[in-house]
Formats: structure tokens, C-alpha cells, sequence
């Protein structure tokens, strides 16, 4: 009696089809503590620095948090590794 070769193989995994997490872009003003804060934000929720893009070096005013932003999605677009959002972020006491 012949056996099928497909009886003695492990089942196969199915590919799996969840979609990958979009990535964002994070641009704070501050360049070491809203850094800081993003970056154990994305390791506590377990999301890699693939995902999630955090930039302090933008300055200190709110129209300069906004053209660093722009400026690095603009860098980024077209590249196959181009932001689904952006945020800037602001220290509302400061201005």
C-alpha cells in the first residue's frame, strides 16, 4: 500500500493577513523630553522604530515644528517608506 507523501508533512502555516501598522511621524519642539516620551509610548504598546518616527531637532517655535515636518515627509515621500500621518507637537505654555 502506497502512502501519500502530503500524510507525513506538518500542516502549513497560513500567511498571515493582518496588514502592517502605518507609519508615523512624530515632530515635537522640545528635543529631549517629548522625545523621550513618544519613544517608551511606542516600546510600552510594543510598535518598532519602524512604525513610529520621533523628531526633536525641529526648534523651538510652532511654524518651525511645522516645516520640519513637511520638510521630512516630503523626504520620505515616494520612497516606499513614506508616512501614513504626521503630528507636530507643542508646548502650549511656552507660547
Amino acid at each position: 500500500m502506497k502512502r501519500n507523501l502530503s500524510q507525513n508533512r506538518p500542516p502549513r502555516r497560513k500567511a498571515s493577513q493582518q496588514q502592517p501598522l502605518p507609519r508615523v511621524l512624530i515632530v515635537t519642539e522640545g528635543s529631549k523630553t517629548e522625545p523621550r516620551y513618544f519613544q517608551e509610548q511606542a516600546i510600552a504598546l510594543e510598535l518598532s522604530d519602524a512604525q513610529v518616527v520621533v523628531d526633536g531637532k525641529s526648534g523651538s517655535t510652532p511654524m518651525s515644528v511645522f516645516r520640519h515636518s513637511r520638510e521630512r515627509y516630503g523626504q520620505a515621500k515616494g520612497t516606499g517608506n513614506d508616512f501614513a500621518r504626521v503630528y507636530c507637537v507643542f508646548d502650549q505654555n511656552a507660547h
